[in-house]
């Protein structure tokens, strides 16, 4: 470590010609006289200025007479300390605005000690010309910038102005020196828990390489490594995911930058109220997995290759970079829930589904109290057949929804014409939507869904016949009838090769296939027998009149298996 009477090595100095590129791009004018002010200083800021002002007092006695002055800034590079020993040196910082109120940010004025060296987090000594403010090339300074020791983020800067031609050696070491001065009593100052977790980190810390991350109720300590990992989240975000690790000592995930996944290890836990933990960024293997599916143009377990599908599966992996509520429209049995259910996967978030139909099971009081607990938490809520909801219960959603639960709602709609006053309400607040078409509109996805559907079954071995007259078939207009379809040839076929003859007879007049609202009254009177059953399918069935074969392949027209 640098001695305290020693200057910092040449190699850890600010480097000034990068300060110099950097000052063109903002956009100054070198020849500008006027700096920015402020209006006040922070608590911070105030706090520094009063705990540096009798470390600085020696220093200002040495310079009494000196063409020398002192400049102490807070990390936002405002000015919140000046003093000078003579009077021309004081005129002259008076003259250029180097006084209480103006800020010396690098952004604001170019290359100076200040700016420069709270820029780069390494000391800087700014002679004459190197200045980017015409104004100031006729100073020279030397600053450091001040850490907290707890911490170990940049709080402040420090250091020395004088004219050109009073330009030393000793300026820079100086500066430093006032630098370790204020941490040392910044240190002295600190609280026990604050101390307790300084020395945690530091047995802790082998190299400046790892990520390690210490963290109590107060403050975090974070190595290099670590800082620019958790760039993204502040102290308060951090312990709000990390109060559980006290207790359970689990590793915590949370989000990281572009996409990635944060991994924090808990490597000691301090007392009941602080936590040393080991850093690891990796990459998501979700996000790779839904990048994947977006460059394929696929939704998780769901195929197609028509123009009309390759659009519901654009729009979704659009939605699914967004937190608003959204509504998929289609006829029953088109896939709706399924786009609702890969949406939520594609966005990383869990989701909890509930069914409207499911109001006249539970009661609308109880139905709608669960809804709300869901929606409280970081989760995808998928509402199926919304549509389904009495006024009272949809005005009652409208209200959960429109003040910005933690949740996301996705809901399934049978039509997107609205109806009643209550459902216009809720499209007035949900104005994302996805149409989802129905199967006869896009009949050249017939065959990927059918052949992805046999072959989970393990019927990969099919000709091409059986595939040209599923398509010419009637009762296949929806994803729900045709797996019904193929369901049924499944069972005539048994452990046989699967051909034309086993597709059950085309539906006509009365045998067609359930539609619209009878397919819901139907799915809905399947979810009531499976209640009052207790999920028992035998006893479930007694109570529909349906063999148990039949309550079986309904389960799996439904997907309610």
């Amino acid at each position: 470590m640098t001695s305290r009477h020693n200057p910092p090595p040449a190699s850890l100095w600010a480097d000034l010609g990068e300060a110099a590129r950097r000052s063109a791009q903002y956009g100054i004018d070198p020849t500008s006289p006027q700096l920015t002010s402020f209006s006040d200083l922070s608590e911070a800021a105030e706090r520094l200025a009063n705990l540096s002002d009798p470390l600085l007092q020696p220093t200002l006695q040495q310079i009494l007479d000196a063409n020398i002055g002192v400049v102490l800034a807070d990390h936002r590079g405002n000015i919140a300390l000046c003093a000078a020993g003579s009077r021309p040196v004081r005129n002259a910082m008076d003259t250029h605005a180097l006084a209480v109120g103006y800020s010396l940010a690098e952004d604001k004025v170019g290359t100076n000690g200040v700016g420069t060296s709270l820029a780069t987090k390494q000391p800087a000594m700014v002679v004459g010309g190197e200045h980017y403010l015409e104004a100031f090339k006729r100073f020279s300074c030397a600053h450091a910038p001040v850490f907290d020791p707890v911490s170990r983020r940049v709080i402040g800067s420090v250091g020395l102005v004088c004219p050109v031609a009073e330009t030393n050696p000793f300026l820079l070491p100086t500066a430093f020196q006032l630098a370790q001065s204020i941490q040392e009593q910044l240190l002295a100052e600190a609280s026990p828990d604050e101390r307790v977790l300084l020395q945690s980190f530091l047995r802790h810390r082998r190299n400046r390489t790892v990520a390690l991350l210490a963290i109590n109720r107060k403050t975090w300590i974070a190595t290099p490594t670590a800082q620019a990992i958790l760039a993204d989240h502040d102290h308060v975000s951090l312990w709000s995911h990390l109060e559980q690790a006290l207790e359970t000592r689990a590793p915590v995930e949370i989000a990281g930058r572009e996409g990635r996944l944060i991994q924090l290890h808990v490597r000691e836990v301090i007392g009941h109220e602080a936590v040393v933990l080991g850093v690891v960024e990796r990459e998501d293997s979700r996000r790779v997995e839904c990048e994947a599916f977006a460059r394929q143009g696929e939704l998780p377990n769901m195929v197609g290759q028509s123009a009309a599908w390759q659009h519901v599966v654009r729009q979704s992996h659009s939605a699914s970079r967004l937190r608003q509520p959204l509504t998929i429209i289609g006829e029953f049995g088109s896939g709706r829930s399924t786009v609702a259910k890969a949406i939520a996967h594609i966005s990383g978030m869990p989701y909890d589904a509930f069914d409207a139909s499911a109001v006249a099971i539970e009661g609308a009081t109880a139905w709608l109290a669960r809804i709300a607990q869901a929606l409280a938490q970081p989760q995808v809520v998928i509402i199926r057949d919304l549509d389904l909801l009495e006024d009272s219960a949809l005005l009652a959603i409208t209200s959960i929804v429109r003040v910005g639960p933690a949740g996301r709602l996705i809901a399934t709609v049978a039509s997107a014409a609205p109806g009643s006053e209550p459902e216009r309400r809720f499209r007035s607040i949900v104005p994302l939507s996805i149409d989802v078409p129905a199967l006869r509109a896009r009949p050249n996805d017939i065959e990927p869904i059918a052949r992805r559907h046999l072959a989970a079954a393990g019927r990969v071995a099919v000709s091409q016949r059986f595939f040209e007259a599923l398509r010419r078939r009637p009762g296949t207009g929806n994803v729900t009838g045709l797996l019904a379809t193929l369901d049924s040839a499944l069972d005539s076929a048994r452990h046989g090769p699967l051909t034309i003859e086993h597709l059950p007879a085309a539906p006509t007049g009365s045998s067609a296939p359930l539609t619209g609202g009878i397919q819901r009254a139907e799915e809905a009177a399947i979810r009531r027998a499976l209640a009052e059953a207790d999920g028992n399918r035998t006893v479930a069935a007694e109570l529909l009149g349906f063999s148990r074969a039949t309550l079986y392949r309904r389960l799996r027209t439904y997907g309610l298996e």
